[in-house]
């Protein structure tokens, strides 16, 4: 399969997923909460699986798409968001999804809402392999979240 068409399919999941604010389902034996999508003809399958730390409000998670049963794509975050924040983070995330960008599986360059301001840095950009860090920043400047990225592919590379 096309590492296009697996592009495609991960930003529908993900405009149809966390930044849509879509019901999570519990993975009680991890702690975790978790989204999932299926393509239409029923080949490919996103679950994105996450924690946060309810003392520290650091998470981290992981989004693995399947094809017919095997693992092909793959990627990682972890960090800090305050609690009252993930909403902007959310904005910033359905911005590039809606548009169909892909920013190391996160949001753009950046981008402005509400007084705050999301940063997007990228290692290296590219659907195969890609890494960076993303903030959110409050009007005064004060970080008030992060992560840091990191994805590959997990089958032939290309196409």
């Amino acid at each position: 399969m096309g590492n296009q068409r697996l592009q495609e399919f991960f930003l529908d999941a993900m405009r149809n997923g966390y930044a849509a604010n879509v019901e999570k389902f519990a993975i009680p034996h991890m702690k975790h909460k978790g989204i999932s999508y299926k393509s239409k003809d029923g080949k490919l399958y996103l679950i994105d699986a996450y924690c946060v730390n309810k003392e520290t409000d650091y998470s981290a998670g992981t989004t693995t798409i399947f094809e017919q049963g095997q693992p092909v794509w793959w990627m990682s975050y972890v960090g800090y968001y305050q609690p009252d924040t993930t909403q902007y983070l959310k904005e910033a995330l359905k911005f590039a999804y809606d548009r169909n960008l892909f920013f190391g599986g996160r949001g753009p360059d950046e981008f402005n809402i509400s007084g705050y301001k999301y940063k997007n840095r990228s290692d290296y950009n590219s659907f195969d392999f890609f890494s960076g860090t993303e903030t959110l920043s409050d009007i005064n400047g004060n970080m008030v979240g992060f992560h840091r990225y990191y994805g590959t592919v997990l089958g032939p590379r290309g196409g």
